[in-house]
């Protein structure tokens, strides 16, 4: 509870929820991390609701999880199960973090929430070919369909 956290030194909280957190989401996950941001303001109301796109940076799940399909196909390819069109708005961990910091200095981000995501708007096709570039690895892509 908030008396809760006051007693215990805290007087500003950071709330980390997912971009596309809605009531009405088609996702149920989308729809819980909006319930929870609920919880987390009645609460504490002046809570500052940072919603990222997916993070990317050094040792970040995102890649990782890439990185780990590549590893596991001996560096020969990712298995995708659709045309890789669907959009991200990845953000690097510096620029969430310096959103966080700037959150705590400014007074008027209590009880506001926040959207983060970076400058470019791509298709995992897209982020497959860019993470391709950086691993210094040949792009290939086996695509499987789970309806067939």
């Amino acid at each position: 509870n908030r008396q809760g956290l006051r007693q215990h030194g805290v007087h500003r909280l950071i709330h980390f929820s997912a971009a596309g957190a809605a009531p009405d989401s088609p996702s149920l996950d989308f729809q819980t991390k909006y319930q929870a941001e609920e919880i987390v303001k009645k609460a504490f109301p002046n809570v500052t609701i940072m919603r990222p796109c997916p993070v990317f940076g050094l040792n970040d799940n995102f890649a990782s999880i890439i990185r780990g399909q590549l590893n596991f196909f001996w560096n020969k390819f990712v298995i995708v199960y659709d045309d890789s069109t669907t959009k991200k708005q990845p953000i690097k961990e510096n620029d969430v973090a310096k959103a966080v910091l700037n959150a705590l200095k400014l007074e008027h981000s209590k009880g506001q929430t926040y959207e983060l995501g970076g400058p470019h708007v791509l298709s995992m096709l897209d982020v497959y070919e860019i993470m391709f570039n950086i691993m210094r690895v040949r792009p290939k892509i086996a695509y499987l369909n789970p309806d067939r």
